[in-house]
């Protein structure tokens, strides 16, 4: 997964679709403090809409517009309560043909971008 200014695109198709999206909002994360597991949690000044199948959005802060695929949207979903980056990439491998090593890679180049602008914070909380 490339990523650019917030604009999640595939190179390949690493991350194409192999099962339904499955509900995973109130799953429980586990209790624990591993420096590579963190806690993602979205900021709050984000407005969205689907469009086709992927997300456009609008910072409200800095007024940034950004773009997400399809992945790089059902990553956005499966954020909207907190989780660990565990349970997000356990969540993803389940819906898409995709190794752990991999998935964890291209999810943590997205969430250093989404840091970096203010969409997400990483915490071991």
């Amino acid at each position: 997964m490339a990523v650019a200014r917030g604009l999640a695109t595939t190179s390949d198709d690493r991350l194409s679709r192999d099962a339904d999206h499955e509900s995973f909002a109130g799953e429980e994360s586990h209790m624990r403090e591993d420096p590579n597991d963190p806690l993602i949690s979205r900021g709050s000044s984000l407005m969205e809409a689907e469009v086709d199948g992927e997300m456009v959005a609008l910072h409200v802060e800095s007024g940034a517009c950004y773009g997400f695929n399809a992945t790089a949207y059902r990553i956005w979903q499966l954020s909207e309560e907190p989780v660990r980056l565990s349970d997000l990439c356990a969540a993803l491998a389940s819906q898409y043909q995709v190794d752990a090593v991999t998935c964890e890679r291209d999810v943590r180049v997205l969430l250093t971008d989404l840091t970096r602008d203010g969409l997400v914070r990483l915490s071991q909380v």
